[in-house]
């Protein structure tokens, strides 16, 4: 993620943030925490000019209204001492596999849920792969082969002996046959660590990369807001007293196998497409993260089919 688009959704999260606390302002106790997320949060909003940030808040407040019908415990507690605490999680979270980005609790009621927020995009992870990360253990509790790790490294270290190259650009078009050799040992890697653990590997991956722990995903996309409810643990949704959430928030299925690992379509170099039961279907599209050569590439992983049970709800604002 370039430092602009860090920027305007570190902006976006304090627009969320604001509006939340617009809403929820003479109708419940509430603390929000002003920690350093949230010192960084509100000077990226304050950086942006008027124009985008009333459209951050017109997009924000479309999402905070249909959060607030999705989860009445916000508003409704279960007695009139009970706390609402709210505060911005810092990035290193989602390196441990908590994507939320806002997180809102009730201890008294040992209730807890997460917005993840996102500015013009839908990726859930945007993941590092190198000769020295070891993804199989970070993501699934299975570690890498000796094999793979030397493939990779291999591959890397075949750049260091082109002489006058420094850029990833100066390579031209061999900078996709180097993402597709990386490509080609990632999914072999994949294939082997399916075949040794078919039981758990499916679950394993989907929980990585969606997230440990339940959440709503509010989106600005265009002039519209998106909302995904990603309900994996069931946490989400759970009514107040009498009154229910609107709509409900379904549990969604987690995969038990995986169907197929290959390249997205013939003219593809750089996007690998797994497919999995239960309608799971994720690309990772990979890419260098810097201009400069080094030896390590990113993914952006993105959800192309999901289970029907995982509906959006859109909410117009512009």
């Amino acid at each position: 993620m370039t430092a602009k688009a860090s920027k305007h959704g570190k902006a976006f999260e304090y627009a969320l943030l604001s509006e939340l606390e617009i809403e929820i302002k003479g109708k419940a106790k509430f603390s929000i925490e002003k920690n350093t997320q949230y010192d960084n949060a509100l000077a990226s909003f304050e950086s942006i000019d008027s124009r985008e940030a009333e459209a951050y808040r017109a997009a924000a407040r479309a999402g905070v209204l249909m959060l607030l019908r999705r989860e009445p415990l916000i508003l409704n507690p279960a007695t009139d001492r009970s706390l609402l605490n709210i505060c911005i999680q810092s990035d290193q979270e989602g390196g441990r596999g908590d994507v939320r980005d806002i997180v809102l609790k009730r201890s008294a009621e040992k209730w807890e849920i997460g917005i993840s927020a996102k500015k013009d995009h839908k990726a859930l992870k945007s993941s590092r792969l190198s000769s020295d990360i070891d993804f199989g253990t970070k993501w699934l509790e299975h570690p890498c082969s000796k094999k793979y790790k030397d493939e990779v490294n291999q591959i890397f270290d075949s750049l260091s002996s082109k002489t006058r190259v420094t850029t990833w650009n100066d390579l031209g078009d061999y900078k996709l046959e180097v993402y597709e050799q990386i490509l080609h040992s990632f999914k072999d890697e994949l294939e082997r660590i399916y075949r040794e653990d078919k039981a758990a590997m499916p679950e394993r991956l989907i929980r990585y990369l969606i997230g440990r722990f339940d959440f709503h995903k509010i989106m600005k996309i265009g002039l519209d807001t998106h909302l995904q409810s990603f309900n994996l643990n069931g946490d989400l949704g759970k009514k107040a007293d009498k009154i229910k959430p609107r709509p409900s928030s379904n549990k969604l299925p987690l995969p038990k196998e995986i169907y197929k690992i290959q390249l997205k379509g013939n003219e593809s170099r750089n996007t690998l497409i797994l497919a999995c039961d239960q309608g799971w279907l994720i690309s990772f599209r990979i890419h260098n993260a810097s201009t400069k050569i080094e030896k390590s590439l990113k993914f952006d992983i993105n959800l192309e089919g999901q289970p029907y049970k995982l509906e959006t709800q859109i909410s117009p604002w512009g």
